[in-house]
């Protein structure tokens, strides 16, 4: 569903040369960690302009499904997640109780955890604000990288081993390997290799030091969730993936986690068909739609908010959130909208925190657009003044239809993009027919004109949404709870 099974050449390339990169670098290891499997991403992205200048290059792609008979991704997870650390028996571990999460996690901590021992890491600006303004308990702590990775000192013999081992892999494949011919490949191996094994120690010190029991994360390939969930596997620590936003391959393949705590069918299904087993998959629901719909303002009146805004009170407002995909992408999608002027209609464009278009300026002095980030308006605030949503394949599709509002699905013409454009995972609200699909303008302004003018209309298409939103999302009614029992549970079994 979010992305096809099927690797397409992209997706066959991108694994089959981190494949290559495991099979050749693996001496390099820190604490018994291979330190290539704490790379995945940074790989990724070093390897963009080779996989983007051989996509359609069809000798070499025989040449590598030959060396590496991958299919799908189910075949890519099962090659990639076999570089394993050798499991390491703790001491007393039954003493290993305290829980490792993001500061994102941070309410879920203090309404279930807030008499247990909770260490949460700051990885990104997201988790540094979650906790601004936070009263903590002092069972509570904070960790942050970059305060204990200056101070992390390698030993003299390991820097030498890791040295020596890399010089001999670039005399070796310096004039031969395809990919690991490039000087510059080995001046950057370099620049990550000695980071990454101070990552792996000043982590496993914390968790050794802690006396962590579980390991909670949202993100498998990056870190801290790459090194983390390896660490948790040498010393037998669940590592637990909690997805918050709809994932696709690259950001979860390869995954080594102990437990999956889903949101729905339809993602515990995706993970089936990835190769992970449904014993480890837990249908949890999402605690970020469970938080931040508790949130809502319920006392908004949405005419005021017109008269606030200056919307003609008969005006239907349609909310379209934008997602950041090359320029043309977005300029297309707003090209519609324009050409809907003629309705009796408001279009509140709200933009994704990374895309940087000026919307003000894309969408002139024309009255009938309103721009209103997070910071002027809650999402779900914004839901509950909507009649209806535009997006091409937002998490917030689902959001709309919890706040039961109809979905238009838009399809514009998505160039091929290494990072944002792959695969199928954009049309994947489209191949769960979550609401109507428009493919051009006129398109588009004739199912709007039928959303506001035909009530049967509008009805069905609600009826649509509500349908995919059941096979979306757990009915449970408080995620975080289900997810602190699970989480619970881990913790209480290393006793047994």
């Amino acid at each position: 569903m979010f992305g096809e099974e099927k690797l397409n050449n992209h997706y066959f390339l991108r694994y089959a040369l981190t494949k290559e990169f495991f099979d050749e670098f693996n001496g390099l290891n820190y604490s018994g960690i291979e330190l290539p499997t704490c790379l995945v991403r940074h790989f990724h992205l070093r390897i963009k302009e080779f996989v983007d200048e051989n996509i359609s290059n069809e000798p070499f792609l025989t040449f590598l499904k030959l060396k590496h008979p991958m299919q799908s991704v189910r075949d890519a997870q099962q090659a990639l997640s076999q570089n394993k650390p050798v499991r390491k028996k703790l001491y007393n571990a039954n003493h290993y109780k305290t829980y490792l999460m993001p500061g994102r996690f941070v309410q879920l901590a203090l309404d279930h955890f807030s008499t247990d021992k909770v260490v949460f890491t700051l990885t990104s600006a997201a988790d540094t604000e979650a906790i601004k303004g936070k009263k903590l308990p002092g069972n509570f702590s904070t960790f942050q990288l970059g305060d204990h990775l200056p101070s992390v000192h390698l030993p003299a013999a390991k820097r030498k081993q890791l040295s020596q081992f890399i010089n001999k892999k670039e005399s070796l494949l310096s004039e031969s390997h395809f990919l690991f011919k490039d000087p510059s490949f080995f001046t950057w191996l370099r620049g990550y290799i000695f980071r990454m094994a101070k990552m792996v120690h000043v982590y496993e010190s914390l968790i050794l030091k802690e006396k962590v029991g579980v390991i909670i994360d949202h993100v498998d390939i990056t870190v801290p969730g790459c090194i983390t969930s390896l660490i948790g596997l040498k010393y037998d620590i669940p590592y637990v993936s909690v997805p918050q936003v709809l994932m696709t391959d690259r950001s979860i393949i390869p995954s080594r986690a102990a437990k999956y705590l889903v949101w729905g069918k339809m993602y515990k299904a995706w993970l089936i068909k990835r190769g992970i087993h449904t014993s480890k998959i837990e249908i949890v629901g999402n605690m970020n739609f469970e938080y931040a719909r508790q949130k809502l303002n319920t006392s908004i009146d949405v005419g005021e908010f017109k008269r606030k805004h200056n919307i003609p009170q008969n005006h239907y407002i349609a909310t379209w959130t934008t997602q950041p995909f090359e320029k043309a992408v977005n300029e297309q999608v707003l090209d519609w909208l324009k050409k809907t002027e003629m309705l009796p209609l408001t279009f509140i464009i709200r933009p994704h925190p990374s895309d940087n278009s000026d919307y003000k300026q894309l969408a002139g002095k024309k009255g009938n657009f309103l721009i209103l980030s997070r910071e002027d308006m809650e999402l779900y605030d914004n839901l509950y003044v909507t009649d209806f949503l535009l997006t091409i394949s937002s998490n917030t599709a689902i959001e709309a239809a919890i706040m039961k509002k109809p979905l238009i699905v838009l399809k514009p013409r998505i160039p091929y993009h290494y990072e944002l454009n792959n695969n199928s995972f954009n049309y994947f609200l489209e191949n769960a027919s979550a609401g109507i699909v428009v493919k051009e303008s006129a398109e588009l302004k004739r199912e709007i004109e039928r959303l506001i003018q035909d009530k049967a209309y509008y009805t069905k298409t609600y009826n649509q949404g509500q349908s995919f939103l059941k096979s979306m999302i757990s009915p449970e009614k408080s995620p975080s709870m289900v997810i602190s029992r699970i989480l619970r549970e881990l913790n209480e079994k290393k006793s047994t």
